[in-house]
């Protein structure tokens, strides 16, 4: 999961930002979908990865 969050953390930032405006609002939305990843049964991760580009 660290490796998924240190690859897609800025782009997934800057998508949020774009779409939100806030910078706050961006690191929540991000924090949010990388809490949801986490929930997910492990074989689910993969699917994750695509979910999150």
């Amino acid at each position: 999961m660290q490796e998924l969050y240190r690859q897609y953390k800025g782009r997934m930032f800057n998508l949020a930002y774009q779409l939100t405006g806030s910078a706050a609002d961006a690191e929540d939305v991000v924090q949010d979908v990388f809490l949801k990843a986490y929930q997910l049964p492990p074989g689910e991760i993969g699917l994750a990865g695509t979910v999150l580009v």
